[in-house]
């Protein structure tokens, strides 16, 4: 795997960060914001620390919850056998 393979839809700037340029992967990443803010809220009106707030699986994998359970139903055959 190449250097433009890994960053694909991303473009570096000047000061030597990266800029996402990939408009679909920006869209799939809509709405975490607005999520972990509920959730911060919510913990809040509990009293509860900010370490209580999960993440969203969307930020850190682009599957959606079917080809996640797919994905761990793949290794079945082989364990039920």
């Amino acid at each position: 795997m190449n250097k433009g393979q890994i960053l694909y839809g991303y473009e570096g700037t000047d000061k030597g960060g990266l800029v996402c340029t990939d408009q679909d992967m920006l869209d799939k990443q809509k709405g975490v914001l607005s999520e972990v803010a509920k959730q911060l809220v919510k913990n809040a009106m509990k009293g509860l620390s900010i370490s209580h707030i999960s993440l969203p699986i969307k930020i850190f994998e682009p599957k959606s919850s079917i080809q996640r359970i797919v994905d761990l139903w793949t290794f079945a055959p082989k364990y039920l056998a």
